[in-house]
């Protein structure tokens, strides 16, 4: 964790994590409090079906099953 939030030499702007089931959501809510505040905020879940995901990346980039 500490290598993702300090030392990764590569600036990530947004981490969209595609298909998380609800057991992985709340899990990675429960370790949000021992995450940098700035890593925290680029995680973007996005249940199955879900059209969350076209807020941030339109559908036109993604393979036709999305």
């Amino acid at each position: 964790m500490k290598f993702t939030q300090e030392a990764f030499p590569v600036r990530l702007k947004h981490i969209h994590l595609i298909n998380v089931s609800p057991v992985l959501n709340r899990v990675l809510m429960i370790l949000r409090p021992f995450m940098k505040t700035r890593v925290s905020e680029l995680l973007n879940f996005h249940a199955p079906n879900s059209e969350t995901l076209f807020e941030h990346v339109p559908q036109e980039f993604l393979p036709n099953e999305y």
